[in-house]
């Protein structure tokens, strides 16, 4: 069983729970911009504390791999990931849809 500090998202893995509900794909420009610190050691946390699905995937444009890393939740994960979380489903319209 979990301690009730476990359970709780803090204020930077929360806003990023619930931009990646709404479908956002964040990259380390977006979430620094967004007030995030250091998006990898976030979705490490979420992965690790919290189980929460966070996809990891270098980025791809026109077919050519980028140097930088997209970080998101999975379409068919969402719903589940907004309803193990207390309070999220009521915080965020869950975007079900890719």
């Amino acid at each position: 069983m979990k301690t009730e500090t476990e359970q709780r998202l803090d204020r930077q893995c929360r806003e990023i729970v619930k931009r990646m509900l709404r479908g956002e794909r964040l990259t380390m420009r977006s979430a620094i911009e967004a007030g995030i610190g250091d998006i990898r050691r976030r979705a490490k946390d979420l992965i690790d504390k919290h189980q929460v699905p966070v996809c990891r995937e270098r980025a791809v444009k026109n077919n050519i791999p980028c140097k930088y890393k997209w970080y998101y939740i999975h379409p068919e994960d969402r719903m589940q990931v907004a309803l193990s979380i207390d309070g999220m489903l009521e915080e965020v319209e869950v975007n079900t849809l890719e």
